[in-house]
């Protein structure tokens, strides 16, 4: 089950828990429309930060948030506590 622990739409920002790998797509049909202004293949995002990710992503908080560095926007999604190469997946949008 997919559990959706805190949404910020002023900041763009939404905070998750999947259980199970089929919380993927899901999620994914929910992203795409959050973040309806920017075209994600939040499938892939998700079962890479799934591989790299030190475990795997299930059962651990998962953070997506849109952030604003050197006049470019980012999607930051993030598993876990503190950012690493191994937890983190950044999105350059257009």
């Amino acid at each position: 089950m997919l559990k959706i622990c805190k949404i910020d739409n002023s900041k763009k920002s939404v905070e998750f828990i999947l259980e199970e790998y089929s919380d993927i797509f899901t999620l994914s049909d929910f992203m795409s429309v959050f973040y309806e202004d920017n075209y994600i293949d939040w499938e892939f995002v998700f079962e890479e930060l799934n591989e790299k990710n030190e475990g795997s992503i299930f059962n651990k908080k998962i953070k997506s948030e849109k952030v604003y560095r050197f006049d470019r926007e980012f999607i930051l999604v993030r598993c876990g506590g503190h950012e690493t190469i191994h937890n983190t997946f950044c999105l350059l949008t257009y």
